[in-house]
């Protein structure tokens, strides 16, 4: 399967990522992973990307889409793939068409309200980056892992995390609502734990391949 998971921040991509990579044995794929993993090659292609993150600037979309259908032409995307964090704009998502078709969309759909509690919840600790949310059992103060005193990051207060699922909400929306108009959307509820929302996943997942006569 080829998929594509899609959701505001807080709306748990990369638990889901993480559990589906295990259950369907399909790599989660990441363009900011694909930048650090293609910059440590020391390619020609890295060097380009090394150059324009130095810079300070944003890797075009052209470019973007040249490191990704490097990375699906790999042996490990052979039966499929999950893409995390790409496309983020309509005119990204017409650039993925050109180099690999989608099969499904997952689509956490998440509250306002829950994303700002989730994420504003988060601790961190500067000493050894472990993350605490504070709405979940343990010390909300001193680090569990080495005793540092949390802090909260800047992208972490409720203003910041406004501006973001402002931006999710112009950029990014109009994506789930493309891809909804070609029947590939699972709409999954986010707002309750990540275990009722792997279960929709997997249940919209498995129909989905029952259908094709795989599952």
């Amino acid at each position: 399967m080829k998929l594509l998971i899609m959701g505001a921040q807080g709306s748990g991509k990369g638990t889901q990522c993480e559990e589906l990579t295990k259950i369907y044995n399909i790599p989660a794929i990441s363009t900011g992973d694909l930048f650090r993993g293609i910059i440590a090659t020391g390619s020609e292609l890295g060097k380009k990307v090394k150059t324009i993150i130095d810079a300070g600037a944003l890797v075009p979309d052209e470019t973007t889409v040249e490191v990704l259908k490097d990375r699906l032409s790999k042996s490990d995307c052979q039966n499929g793939f999950i893409l995390d964090g790409f496309p983020r704009t309509m005119e990204q998502a017409k650039l993925l068409e050109g180099i690999t078709q989608i099969d499904k969309v997952i689509y956490l759909n998440i509250e306002t309200k829950t994303a700002i509690e989730r994420i504003g919840g988060r601790r961190t600790c500067p000493n050894c980056s472990h993350i605490h949310n504070i709405n979940y059992p343990g010390d909300p103060e001193y680090c569990s892992v080495c005793g540092t005193k949390y802090v909260v990051r800047d992208d972490d207060t409720e203003e910041s995390i406004l501006k973001r699922l402002q931006t999710f909400k112009e950029k990014t929306l109009p994506i789930v609502d493309y891809y909804r108009s070609k029947g590939l959307v699972i709409e999954i509820n986010a707002n309750i734990n990540k275990e009722y929302a792997l279960n929709q996943i997997t249940e919209g997942l498995n129909n989905y391949l029952k259908g094709l006569g795989e599952y």
